[in-house]
C-alpha cells in the first residue's frame, strides 16, 4: 500500500513538473561575425553562436538581405557556426540570423551585422540563360527572352546569338535587371543553341550560358539517316573497353540517342543528344569475331537502319595487334600515359616515345582504327634535336623528357610544351638519360655529369640542388625504395645521394663504362651491368655483394637488369644471351636465344615471361623457370605499309634499343627496327616486383615502389 502510494506521489511529480517547465525556444544568437565590407563575386564568411535553455539540438538560419538564405545541419548547444556568401550587385547588404532548436522553437533575429558589397574594378554584366520555346518549326517566327544584371549598376546592351550564325539586333541601353526579348525566324531545321551576349558601357562583355531550341520541318517526323561506325578492328578478350564512334544526322534535327549491339549479345545504348555522333566503350569477354552494328533513334522514337557492320576481332597471344609507321629512328623507350587526344577529345591511355626527329610522339593504346595506332598528337618542341631520353609520365598524363639540345621539357597531356629548363652553366649538355619522377620533384641527368633535382608546377621548373658525379651520365638514374637516388656516370663510377644533395657513401668505382640505367631491389642492392661485360651489385651500404664476367671478348651489357618476385636477377648481354642469378649472384642459368645484340631491357610478366626485344626485329618470350624461348614475334611491318622517303636509322647513344612495355592487361609494346612502334597480345600484366623492366613501372617513374 505504501509502494503504490509513493508510486502515484512520483508520477504526480513528474506531471507537475513537465508541465511546469516548457520547452524553452534558444537565446538570440550573437550578431553574424565577418567582414564589414567584400568585393562584389567574392564568398566571404560569418560565424554566430548561441545557448539553447534545454541544451537541445540547435539549427542557425542566415538570412542574407538578397533574398536567399542559407540553414546550418543541427548541432550542439554552445558551438560556434559558420556560413559563407557571395553577393552579385554592390550596395549595402543586413546579414542577420535566428536559431531553431529540434523540438520546433525559434529564437528571435540576430542584431544586423551590415556588409558593404562593392568594389572598383568593373565588372561586365551578367546576362541570364534566354528561355522561349523548346521546339518550333521551320519558316515561324519565335520570341525569346533574357535579362542581365551589372554589378557596379551599370546599363547594358544584350544581343541574342541564335546559334545558326546569325545574331539579333543591339537592344537599347537597359538598367541592371531588366528583361530583354527578340524575334527568330529559321530557314532550316536543325538543333540552335541560343545566347545573350550583355555588354556595358565601359566595353566589359559576358556571354550566357546556352539554350537548346530544336527546329523541326513541321512535317510528318522522319527517322535519321543510317548510321556509320568507326573504331578498333583487333584487341583482346577482357582487356581494355575498346571505344567505338557512331554518327547519323537527323532530317528534322531532333536529338538522337544511338544503340549499339556488340554482336556478343549484348546491348548499349547512350543518352539523347545533338544528333551528330556519340561514343560507346565495351569490353570483349571472349575470343572470336564480332560483327558490330548501330541503331540511331531520335526522341520521336524513330528509328534508322541498322549500320553496316564494323570488323572487331580479339586475337591471341602472340599475335599483333596494331602498328605505327614514325618513319624515323627511335631510342627511347615507350611510356604509357593517359593523355587528352587531340583527335578524339577525350582521355584514352596511350603510348608516348620520344623520336630522333625531335618530336615527342603519343598513339591510342586502344584504338586502332585500321591497320595502324591513331595518333593522339605528335609536338615538335622550338629548336628540339634527337630525343634518346624515354619519357616519364606522371598519373595526370603530363610527361617529362631530356632533349640532346640541352633541355628538361614539360608537355601537359594534350602535347604542349608547358616549359622547358636548362642549366644555364651548361647550356650545350645534353639530357638522354631518362628523368626520374618523384611527386613534385623530378631528378635530371646529363652529359654535364651533374644530377639535378628540380620542383616544378604548371609553368616552370626551378633548381633545387645540383650534384656533380666524376664524369658524363648516359645512364638512368633510379631511385630506391630507402628514397636514395642512384646514379652511374660513364667513368664507372655509383653514386648514392639523398634528398637532400648529400652522399650517402663514397662513389664506388668500378673502372668500367656504365651505360645500362640500374635496377634497385627492395634491400636497396643495386644491379648494373658495365660495356665491359661485367654484372655488379653494390649494397645499401655503398659495398660490393658480388659481380659477374662474361668470359667473352668485346661482349658488352647494355640492357638494365630486373627482378622477379624471388630476388632472382635476370639481364640480357648483346651476344644475345640471357643470364639469371640469384639474389646473392648464384648462376642459375644462362641462354643464348639469339645471334644477334640485345640492348634492350626485358619486361618480366606476371605470369613468368620475360619479353625480349632483340636486334633481329623479334620480340622473344621466354619462360623464367628454365630461360627457354617459348614464343617469337617478327617486329616488321609488311613491305606493302612501308613508306616511301623514310629517314634511315641513325646511331644513337651507343646505339641502345628501346625497351619494351606490358600494360595492365598484358599487351606488349615494342619498337621495331625503323621506329615502328608495335601493339602485341601477350600472357599477363607487369609483374609486381622490386623492379620488373626498364624505369621500373610502364609510366617510367625511375622509382621503386611507384605504380
Amino acid at each position: 500500500m505504501r509502494r503504490s502510494l509513493a508510486l502515484a506521489l512520483a508520477a504526480v511529480a513528474v506531471v507537475v513538473f513537465t508541465t511546469g517547465c516548457p520547452n524553452k525556444a534558444p537565446k538570440v544568437p550573437v550578431r553574424p561575425i565577418g567582414p564589414d565590407s567584400v568585393p562584389a563575386d567574392t564568398t566571404a564568411a560569418y560565424r554566430t553562436v548561441t545557448d539553447d535553455p534545454n541544451k537541445d539540438q540547435i539549427l542557425y538560419v542566415f538570412d542574407w538581405d538578397d533574398g536567399t538564405y542559407d540553414t546550418t545541419d543541427y548541432g550542439s548547444s554552445g558551438d560556434t557556426v559558420e556560413a559563407s556568401h557571395s553577393w552579385f550587385m554592390m550596395k549595402p547588404y543586413g546579414v542577420r540570423v535566428r536559431a531553431k532548436d529540434d523540438v520546433g522553437n525559434w529564437s528571435a533575429w540576430s542584431d544586423t551585422h551590415l556588409v558593404i558589397v562593392g568594389d572598383t574594378i568593373n565588372r561586365p554584366p551578367r546576362p541570364s540563360t534566354p528561355w522561349g520555346p523548346d521546339v518550333g518549326v521551320i519558316n515561324t517566327e519565335y520570341t525569346f527572352y533574357a535579362y542581365a544584371r551589372d554589378a557596379n549598376g551599370d546599363s547594358f546592351r544584350i544581343k541574342f546569338t541564335w546559334g545558326n550564325g546569325d545574331t539579333s539586333a543591339w537592344s537599347d541601353w537597359l538598367p541592371s535587371g531588366d528583361t530583354f526579348s527578340a524575334n527568330v525566324t529559321y530557314i532550316d531545321p536543325g538543333i540552335m543553341f541560343i545566347r545573350a551576349v550583355a555588354w556595358d558601357p565601359h566595353g566589359a562583355s559576358a556571354t550566357s550560358d546556352s539554350f537548346m531550341f530544336r527546329v523541326t520541318t513541321g512535317q510528318p517526323n522522319e527517322a535519321p539517316l543510317k548510321p556509320i561506325i568507326e573504331g578498333p578492328v583487333k584487341g583482346i578478350a577482357n582487356g581494355p573497353a575498346y571505344r567505338f564512334w557512331a554518327s547519323a544526322s537527323d532530317p528534322d534535327g531532333q536529338p538522337v540517342r544511338y544503340i549499339f549491339n556488340w554482336g556478343d549479345g549484348s546491348v548499349d545504348t547512350t543518352e539523347f543528344g545533338v544528333p551528330v555522333g556519340d561514343t560507346a566503350t565495351h569490353v570483349f569477354a571472349t575470343d572470336g569475331d564480332y560483327q558490330i552494328t548501330v541503331i540511331a533513334q531520335d526522341d520521336s522514337m524513330a528509328v534508322s537502319e541498322t549500320s553496316d557492320p564494323h570488323e572487331f576481332k580479339t586475337v591471341g597471344e602472340g599475335e599483333i595487334i596494331w602498328y605505327h609507321r614514325i618513319d624515323d629512328a627511335v631510342t627511347s623507350s615507350p611510356a604509357l600515359a593517359v593523355v587528352t587526344s587531340l583527335q578524339h577529345s577525350y582521355p584514352t591511355p596511350s603510348i608516348v616515345v620520344g623520336v630522333q626527329d625531335g618530336s615527342l610522339l603519343a598513339l591510342e593504346a586502344y584504338n586502332c582504327m585500321d591497320t595502324s595506332g591513331v595518333v593522339a598528337y605528335r609536338e615538335y618542341p622550338t629548336e628540339a634535336e634527337d630525343f634518346f631520353s624515354s619519357p616519364a609520365a606522371s598519373t595526370d598524363g603530363w610527361v617529362y623528357i631530356g632533349n640532346s639540345n640541352g633541355y628538361v621539357y614539360a608537355f601537359d597531356d594534350t602535347g604542349t610544351v608547358k616549359w622547358s629548363w636548362t642549366d644555364p652553366n651548361y647550356p650545350l649538355a645534353e639530357f638522354d638519360a631518362s628523368p626520374i619522377l618523384d611527386g613534385e620533384f623530378i631528378y635530371a641527368a646529363g652529359s654535364a655529369g651533374k644530377l639535378y633535382k628540380l620542383t616544378y608546377d604548371g609553368t616552370e621548373a626551378d633548381t633545387v640542388w645540383g650534384y656533380a658525379a666524376e664524369d658524363e651520365i648516359q645512364s638512368s638514374p633510379a631511385l630506391g625504395p630507402n628514397g636514395n637516388i642512384v646514379l652511374c656516370d660513364d667513368s664507372g663510377y655509383v653514386h648514392s645521394v639523398d634528398a637532400d644533395g648529400a652522399r650517402n657513401w663514397t662513389p664506388y668505382n668500378v673502372g668500367e663504362n656504365i651505360t645500362c640505367s640500374p635496377a634497385v631491389g627492395a634491400d636497396g642492392t643495386v644491379y648494373f651491368g658495365t660495356e665491359q661485360g661485367k654484372m655488379y651489385a653494390v649494397n645499401s651500404s655503398g659495398a660490393l655483394a658480388w659481380q659477374y664476367e662474361i668470359m667473352e671478348a668485346n661482349v658488352g651489357v647494355m640492357a638494365s637488369p630486373v627482378i622477379d618476385a624471388d630476388g632472382n636477377v635476370y639481364f640480357a648481354a648483346d651476344n644475345g644471351t640471357v643470364y639469371k642469378f640469384s639474389a646473392n649472384g648464384d648462376s642459375l642459368k644462362a641462354t643464348a636465344i639469339t645471334r644477334s645484340s640485345i640492348t634492350a631491357t626485358p619486361a618480366l610478366s606476371a605470369t613468368g615471361i620475360l619479353y625480349v626485344a632483340a636486334e633481329d626485329d623479334t620480340l622473344y618470350w621466354v619462360d623464367i623457370s628454365d630461360l627457354n624461348v617459348t614464343r617469337t614475334v617478327e617486329l616488321k611491318i609488311p613491305t606493302a605499309y612501308r613508306s616511301r622517303g623514310g629517314r634511315p636509322r641513325s646511331t644513337a647513344v651507343d646505339d641502345l634499343w628501346p625497351s619494351p612495355v606490358i600494360d595492365m592487361y598484358g599487351i606488349v609494346y615494342a619498337v621495331g627496327d625503323e621506329g615502328d612502334v608495335f601493339a602485341v597480345a601477350g600472357s599477363g600484366a607487369l609483374a609486381p616486383t622490386a623492379w620488373p623492366m626498364f624505369r621500373h613501372d610502364v609510366r617510367h617513374t625511375g622509382k621503386s615502389g611507384s605504380w
